[in-house]
């Protein structure tokens, strides 16, 4: 054998595919694919690998084969669909109507979109071996396509369907380009490419295509009698059942979980992920297509159809009397609307749009809070606390786990002489359900009670009770963390709360609490209702503030969010600034709006002290 012959040989080698133990810890993303993977090859074997078998071959065609299809699709298409349409022609001036026109640039955006996203990962699964560098950026890369596919395929479905709404229409544009660019930033973060986050991006990226229920709903809701909208609903929902399921087995890792090392090759998770990509977005592109051929066919008559379905904004002095509450609000009131027409006023603008989207997005918020509270802290927790090293603990190192924890395992220096206490979660999450539940009634509330006089009280009464639930739920990690030690006393501060909200709710009931004379009554109660958690937290204080400083830190923390409270009350009751320029803050900035911000505040900001109960009772337990 030749010299140039061995040194071929040693070249082939230094390439081969490697196991997966074998890997720099970048590259190992599946436990469960155990070999023919490349690593850290020169620019030249990388791209050459394009033809060769390993297994990111398949993960690689896949996405280029579907790449080359779009691209296919793409040049019949513009043959057939020019980039704009001037097919409308007014029917008693025979000139061409540029207002109803149909614009094609959502259609090829989403064209471009779904060739973006599969060229970029295609690209990814071909390049990423060849360094660390390298894999990061095109792991970035790769996210950014998914965004964009995501975001494109927003637009023909709203574009199309809203095309007589531009409100409608440019909100839910605006909402997934700016969801998808927070998407995008976020995945430049270097943790976010880490094994350990696979299914914090699957749900990242699965919410944002889940997002699209609320634009599908609204199109149903709206033209649900013409055969286009139900048509496109279809395929809407086939796509997110592609799309749903190739998420599902991305982020499970199945079935190379169950046969590890059998899918190697050939029919792997990530395999299965992109086939199911291509399906999902096919199957969207045929719903464009049935989208623009209804805006052809149909759009002078949708057109008609949309605007006099819209109900008219009348002023404060046109208002029945049941729905006079603020007169320096002057303009912009719904009236005694349709059902139906009230339900999709959520999209439009007038008064309570603001009170409507910031107490809805604030639901929003708490629930997310809910859903990774749920998945980091569990319902009980049993530790093992031994007093003298309490303060050496830190409460991450234990909160996802469920079990008995050994005290060496804890971080303490004892001989596990130490009392095992159960700390329960129930008050917390008590807590986010209060505020969800206020948050939810209260946004329900803005939005339906100009339907009639009978849906406007109960609305009112509902809205109340969601604000009693909120003050007696935000006693409930006070009183029950404080005192855990002291059954008594927890158990007295909880009942009275809880009976102290009841009688709220039930007075809240009378007819004559809901009208505007009663709202300096309606404050004191809710404020009273409030202000009288001073007692357990001075008896707190009183209690615990020298020797454990958890205390103190939770008591800052309620000072905090009684003053978001409080504030929000005065500017409620004051009616400001509003009462200072009537009409000036008919939409924007009147003193409802700003006292759901201070709700929101305030109701996060007991969030963060419930955080630190947890932490102080789960370090030091009775």
């Amino acid at each position: 054998m030749s010299l140039k012959d061995e040194e071929r040989m040693a070249e082939d080698a230094k390439y081969e595919l490697v196991g997966f133990d074998s890997l720099p810890n970048y590259l190992k993303d599946n436990e469960f694919i155990l070999s023919s993977y490349r690593s850290e090859w020169p620019w030249k074997q990388t791209i050459l690998s394009l033809f060769s078998i390993h297994n990111e071959t398949l993960n690689i065609w896949t996405h280029l084969i579907g790449f080359l299809f779009f691209l296919a699709l793409s040049a019949c298409t513009a043959m057939i669909f020019p980039l704009w349409s001037h097919s409308q022609v007014l029917s008693n001036t025979n000139l061409l109507s540029l207002h109803e026109s149909t614009a094609r640039w959502p259609f090829y955006a989403y064209l471009f979109g779904v060739m973006f996203c599969l060229f970029t990962s295609s690209v990814c699964h071909l390049l990423s071996c060849h360094s660390e560098h390298c894999a990061y950026t095109m792991l970035r890369l790769d996210y950014t396509g998914i965004s964009t596919l995501i975001v494109t395929s927003f637009y023909p479905l709203v574009y199309y369907t809203f095309m007589c709404d531009p409100f409608a229409r440019n909100l839910y544009i605006g909402f997934i380009t700016a969801f998808g660019v927070v998407t995008v930033l976020v995945s430049l973060v270097p943790v976010f490419q880490t094994p350990e986050f696979r299914s914090i991006r699957a749900l990242l990226f699965f919410c944002m295509g889940v997002s699209g229920l609320v634009p599908i709903l609204h199109k149903l809701m709206a033209f649900g009698h013409q055969p286009e909208a139900v048509i496109t609903a279809v395929y809407e929902v086939v796509m997110g059942g592609f799309y749903g399921l190739g998420v599902v087995v991305y982020a499970a890792r199945v079935p190379e979980r169950w046969m590890p090392g059998r899918f190697d090759i050939v029919g792997h998770s990530h395999q299965i992920f992109h086939v199911l990509v291509i399906a999902g977005a096919y199957t969207h592109y045929l719903a464009t297509l049935t989208y623009l051929n209804w805006r052809e066919m149909e759009d002078e008559k949708v057109h008609r159809s949309c605007k006099e379905a819209k109900c008219k904004l009348i002023d404060y002095y046109s208002l029945p009397h049941y729905l006079k509450d603020n007169e320096f609000i002057l303009d912009y009131y719904r009236c005694e609307w349709p059902l139906k027409q009230t339900i999709l006023s959520i999209f439009s603008i007038h008064n309570e749009t603001l009170n409507i989207w910031t107490h809805l997005v604030g639901f929003f918020i708490f629930l997310s809070l809910m859903v990774c509270a749920s998945s980091m802290i569990p319902s009980v927790v049993t530790v093992i606390v031994e007093p003298s090293f309490s303060y050496r603990y830190q409460w991450h190192d234990h909160l996802p786990s469920n079990q008995t924890s050994d005290a060496c395992s804890l971080g303490f220096n004892t001989s596990c002489s130490s009392s095992n206490e159960s700390v329960t979660r129930w008050p917390f999450f008590a807590f986010l359900c209060g505020a969800m539940l206020c948050l939810f009634t209260s946004s329900a509330c803005h939005l339906l009670s100009c339907h009639s006089q009978c849906c406007s009280y109960i609305m009112l009464r509902l809205d109340y009770t969601g604000i009693s639930v909120l003050i007696v739920t935000s006693f409930y990690p006070l009183a029950y963390y404080s005192f855990i030690c002291y059954p008594f006393i927890r158990n007295t501060y909880i009942g009275f709360i809880t009976a102290f909200g009841m009688a709220v709710a039930l007075v809240s009931l009378l007819p004559v609490f809901q009208s505007s004379g009663f709202r300096p009554v309606r404050s004191a109660l809710f404020f009273c209702m409030g202000v009288s958690g001073l007692v357990p937290i001075m008896h707190k204080v009183m209690m615990f503030s020298d020797q454990h400083p958890n205390a103190m830190v939770t008591t800052e923390y309620e000072l905090l969010m009684g003053v978001f409270y409080i504030v929000g009350v005065v500017v409620y009751v004051g009616r400001v600034p509003e009462r200072w320029m009537p009409g000036m803050f008919d939409l924007v900035g009147n003193s409802h709006q700003l006292f759901h911000l201070m709700v929101i505040a305030g109701a996060y900001t007991h969030y963060l002290a419930s955080l630190v109960y947890l932490q102080w009772r789960d370090s030091e337990a009775c």
